[in-house]
């Protein structure tokens, strides 16, 4: 179960791209993996996340300690929105300059860039859902998931990649790793009776589309450096984005690791 799961899980990303093969051009693939990769980096965070928590629920769960299981859920959930909003927004306020890097065949990819990293987003903030069910006795479920899942893509990409190209295969990721988290979550919710989200999770949303409204506002452009100004734009989203993280104190993890540095 745990092969089928783990073989399950590696071919969810490589569906789209195996599909757009068969649908577009192979140059297309090309473009798609850019901002695919781009894309990859909102999730970097979470999977070095998981490989700390994933040993910590396998102990909660046969401590039988519900308290520490919700206590990851929660803490993972909200730590990876906080993080994976600000690689978002950093990278989304940047891209059309970090595109002036590569050929200028590959303008134009930025709104699949939005619809994989909103995917990716969607996915960390969710939490370590997958394993809470995989360390489980339910751990079957996990495999279940992933194979409706790889059934979910494979039938959205096949409606979005010929009407819309590219994008069409980014917005069908999207929209399949949305049902996908929703499926985990309920599941959680219905075996277990536990889910990540709080008020918190609101104002973090709320105040991260604030901070993209503002920051949009500074004319970083008159700056004729490219390289300084996606550095200075990128500096003063992670300043202004930390500041009021820390300061509304919206995570307590956050927080003390600020003071460590601090302290230092």
């Amino acid at each position: 179960v745990t092969l089928l799961t783990s073989s399950a899980a590696i071919l969810v990303n490589r569906i789209d791209v195996l599909m757009l093969g068969y649908y577009l051009e192979l140059e297309n693939i090309a473009f798609y993996t850019v901002a695919f990769f781009m894309a990859s980096l909102i999730q970097i965070p979470a999977r070095s996340i998981l490989q700390i928590v994933k040993p910590l629920l396998a102990k909660a769960w046969a401590e039988k300690n519900r308290k520490e299981i919700i206590y990851l859920y929660r803490k993972t959930a909200l730590n990876q929105m906080i993080i994976g909003l600000l690689l978002f927004i950093g990278i989304w306020m940047n891209i059309n300059d970090l595109l002036l890097f590569v050929p200028d065949k590959y303008q134009g990819i930025q709104m699949v860039f939005f619809y994989i990293g909103l995917s990716k987003l969607i996915d960390v903030s969710a939490g370590v859902n997958g394993a809470i069910i995989s360390t489980s006795n339910y751990y079957k479920y996990d495999l279940y998931i992933n194979l409706f899942l790889i059934l979910i893509i494979i039938v959205t990409n096949t409606i979005f990649i010929p009407l819309y190209g590219i994008r069409g295969a980014a917005m069908a990721t999207a929209l399949a790793i949305l049902i996908h988290n929703i499926i985990k979550t309920l599941v959680l919710y219905l075996l277990f009776k536990i889910q990540p989200f709080s008020m918190t999770t609101l104002n973090v949303i709320l105040v991260s589309f604030i901070l993209f409204y503002l920051l949009n506002l500074i004319p970083f452009i008159f700056i004729d450096s490219l390289v300084l100004r996606i550095l200075l734009r990128s500096a003063c989203i992670g300043l202004v984005y930390s500041f009021v993280i820390i300061r509304f104190n919206f995570s307590e993890d956050i927080n003390q690791l600020f003071n460590k540095l601090i302290s230092r």
